[in-house]
């Protein structure tokens, strides 16, 4: 502890009124608001120790992602010595105050040179960044205790990305949630490859942490017309498409492509699907099921009259053209369940010839089968 000298001014009731320190003993005080206390004692310079601070992505186990960076991230130094020390060219903090500050570069490196005094201190992450969020949860305690010369000190921090969300909603032309949609969320690096999202809790590529994702990377909308899926690597593309949607209702014809998510969209994306109605069967008891067999009259009607036309189509093939027909019970093995038969305007003939199934070629003018 330094010695400090003062010229005391006393009062004429016998109280001091005022302290006239010497310049050398001013080097040595530190105004607070509990008082005037001592500086930090002048240490030897071997016994000075270093800091190194290095963080590293929890999904990759080491370096940040492509496209992402831990530059700015902040890491602050908390004197928790007895005394106050002095740390570098930073004021004298006094026990609990902070001592020093660190920033990262983009690599997640930080270092001091030879600088923390004989003490103990606590290392903090106090700020994230774009990618990363603070992990106000970690901590470090080290001490510089002057037994070795120049003592390196190296602590290292696990930091976790910070998530991207993707929300799709199902509704119909009248604004109405549509439950029961199912979505698959596909994911790319190079935008040509897709897989699947699968289910973790740690944050990287492919990876979802929602729990209504199931083993094919599907999420089925709840009563809201809602999927959501969360817990997503920002770094890498997604492909979102329909693969099951409530009954009368159209699939999604086209898949939906996400672009990497920024920090400027907060890493969120949302999409609402607007699908129109297919068909929708009457309820039991409903006035419109007076016209359902009217439907299915018109119905009938069609498939006779496209009934007719194929006839039609084949009692006009040309002489001697032989179309391939199902035989009635399908077990002709010489021609592989087959029987030909000849149309032309004299009616139906049966083909001539025993012919195999090898010699039915497909008619390049028509969809029919035609015997050679």
């Amino acid at each position: 502890m330094p010695v400090l000298y003062a010229t005391i001014t006393q009062k004429s009731n016998g109280g001091i009124a005022d302290f006239d320190w010497t310049e050398e003993s001013l080097q040595n005080i530190v105004s607070s608001s509990e008082g005037i206390t001592t500086a930090a004692e002048p240490q030897d310079e071997t016994t000075l120790g270093s800091l190194t601070i290095q963080k590293v992505d929890k999904g990759t186990g080491g370096a940040a992602p492509n496209g992402a960076s831990f530059a700015g991230c902040e890491f602050t130094i908390y004197n928790r010595s007895a005394g106050p020390v002095k740390v570098g060219d930073h004021a004298v903090a006094q026990p609990g105050e902070v001592c020093y500050v660190l920033t990262v570069d983009e690599t997640g490196a930080a270092s001091t040179k030879s600088i923390f005094p004989i003490g103990t201190y606590e290392v903090k992450e106090t700020k994230g960044n774009d990618f990363y969020q603070c992990n106000t949860e970690w901590s470090e305690t080290f001490t510089i205790t002057g037994a070795k010369e120049n003592p390196r000190v190296a602590v290292s921090c696990e930091n976790e990305m910070l998530p991207a969300t993707i929300r799709v909603q199902k509704v119909n032309p009248n604004d109405e949630a549509l439950p029961g949609a199912k979505f698959l969320l596909e994911w790319s690096e190079n935008g040509t490859s897709w897989k699947p999202v699968t289910k973790s809790e740690t944050i990287l590529a492919g990876s979802c942490s929602s729990e209504g994702l199931d083993d094919s990377g599907c999420i089925t909308t709840d009563d809201s017309g809602l999927a959501i899926f969360s817990g997503l690597s920002p770094m890498v593309r997604y492909r979102i498409s329909e693969v099951a949607t409530p009954n009368g209702y159209q699939l999604l014809k086209e898949p939906i492509l996400v672009d990497k998510l920024t920090p400027e969209q907060n890493y969120e994306a949302a999409y609402r699907v607007v699908e129109s109605f297919l068909f929708n069967l009457p309820k039991t008891g409903a006035s419109d099921l007076l016209y359902l067999p009217i439907c299915i009259a018109i119905a009938f009607t069609g498939f006779f009259l496209v009934l007719a036309s194929d006839k039609t189509k084949e009692r006009s093939l040309p002489s001697g053209t032989w179309q391939n027909r199902k035989t009635r019970n399908g077990k002709d093995k010489a021609t592989g369940g087959f029987s030909h038969a000849q149309y032309s305007f004299f009616g139906r003939q049966n083909c001539p010839n025993t012919c195999a199934s090898a010699d039915i070629r497909r008619c390049s003018l028509c969809p029919l089968f035609h015997c050679l």
